[in-house]
């Protein structure tokens, strides 16, 4: 399912709840040539690409003990979002969490810190 919409992943997404400051994003697709046309090699696009896409859900944030709370995660469903996925995990989410295309899944967990920019 190469063409998942938005409100297809939100609803496959519904069933997940995701802990700390841990982020669940759907991965936008690969983008294989750059903007003037050059080629990007998949061993290069793996290692050094910021990947964006649009965050599904949050958790609840990461508790401080110094503080003795927790710190809100200061991201929210709908945003679109440029992430490293260095530490992040891929999930499997059900039916069409996975590209027809594609090996890993789009949907990607990763921690708020590998969040680089919210993109307007």
């Amino acid at each position: 399912m190469a063409d998942m919409t938005l409100k297809q992943a939100q609803q496959l997404a519904q069933n997940a709840r995701v802990r700390g400051d841990q982020v669940l994003i759907l991965q936008d697709p690969s983008e294989t040539q750059t903007a003037g046309g050059i080629v990007i090699p998949n061993r290069v696009a793996e290692e050094h690409r910021q990947w964006k896409g649009v965050v599904l859900a949050t958790g609840p944030g990461k508790f401080e003990p110094t503080l003795g709370k927790r710190l809100p995660v200061d991201l929210s469903a709908g945003d679109r979002v440029r992430f490293t996925h260095y530490r992040g995990t891929y999930v499997d989410l059900g039916p069409g969490s996975f590209a027809t295309d594609e090996k890993k899944s789009r949907f990607v967990v990763v921690p708020e810190e590998d969040v680089l920019m919210v993109l307007t």
